[in-house]
């Protein structure tokens, strides 16, 4: 197999155009339109969609895609060691994060990193969980970094790996002035009574809260929906009801409630790939990431498909 043909391949599916690849690659069209369908002659298969201007993989280019990504990366790794004249990481290493996590808890690290490794190219995708999770699971990202709720119950792919980075509590949270700020007790149901500042709807944040809390969304009255704790923070500020967040992005303008019956562990992972070889560059970010406060032992544990209570991603930015 030409491997020219895998990677025109993979960036026909990740452009979605002939046209754009040619360009990306420096190429003519009628040379991108050559490569695939050699590879399509080779697989005896067809590969895409031509709809239009528009590449849309077919069912076996979508089986291709995932798989052409893993042998991309392989060779890539590869490549790095290959030339690499030293013991120290070379080459690029892909992360996925959210933002307030790139900016509070890995910034410092990566500008660490950054110093002691000049020779590596950091590049850092910020998105919310389910984007990064699904970068991830394209294979166009070698790590990820996502926080959690671990008192839900998300099933998340078999083929991922997790360190835990940080733990934090998170807690319900409303302004100084809120009502329910000097109540001496506080039950689950004063929180189904009182307006709500929540994720956005179906977001997996979204649905750890609210199962806490609620049989069903329908049960909370809900004033806004974000994403973005900043936002959610200067909300409950101004009294348009509580919300959610870890202790660490709470400040003196939020009061954090102890609710009966009621607690919500909070924690970030490190997340790779079962089935990825990675980068030296990669190695030496995880040697870099902290596990609960120490030196990660960079053990493989696998994310759990279905345990009675296996952790799940929380929508973030």
């Amino acid at each position: 197999m030409d491997l020219r043909n895998l990677e025109t391949f993979i960036k026909v599916a990740e452009t979605k155009s002939f046209s754009r690849s040619a360009d990306a690659l420096g190429l003519t069209q009628p040379a991108i339109s050559k490569r695939i369908a050699a590879l399509e002659s080779l697989l005896d298969t067809s590969l895409f969609h031509r709809i239009g201007r528009t590449a849309q993989l077919t069912a076996a280019g979508q089986v291709l895609f995932p798989r052409a990504k893993v042998i991309e990366a392989e060779i890539n790794a590869v490549k790095a060691e290959l030339t690499s004249n030293s013991t120290d990481p070379t080459g690029t290493v892909t992360i996925g994060a959210t933002p307030c996590v790139a900016s509070d808890e890995l910034a410092p690290i990566l500008k660490q990193f950054i110093g002691t490794f000049p020779s590596v190219t950091v590049k850092l995708h910020l998105g919310t969980v389910e984007e990064v999770l699904e970068l991830l699971d394209s294979n166009s990202l070698e790590l990820a970094i996502c926080p959690l709720f671990r008192n839900s119950t998300a099933k998340l792919s078999n083929n991922l790996r997790y360190h835990e980075i940080w733990r934090t509590s998170a807690a319900i949270a409303v302004s100084n002035n809120h009502p329910l700020a000097t109540a001496t007790e506080i039950t689950i149901d004063d929180l189904r009574k009182s307006t709500a500042i929540l994720p956005p709807a179906g977001s997996l944040a979204s649905d750890a809260i609210t199962k806490a809390i609620a049989a069903g969304v329908d049960e909370l009255i809900v004033s806004a929906r974000t994403s973005n704790y900043s936002t959610m923070s200067k909300l409950a500020e101004i009294e348009m009801g509580w919300t959610c967040l870890p202790l660490n992005q709470m400040d003196s303008t939020l009061k954090p409630l102890k609710v009966h019956g009621l607690e919500f562990d909070h924690s970030i992972l490190l997340i790779r790939r079962r089935d990825r070889s990675l980068s030296r560059a990669a190695n030496a970010i995880i040697d870099a990431l902290p596990v609960n406060g120490t030196k990660n032992q960079q053990s493989n544990q696998p994310i759990p498909s279905s345990a009675k209570q296996p952790p799940t991603i929380v929508q973030t930015t």
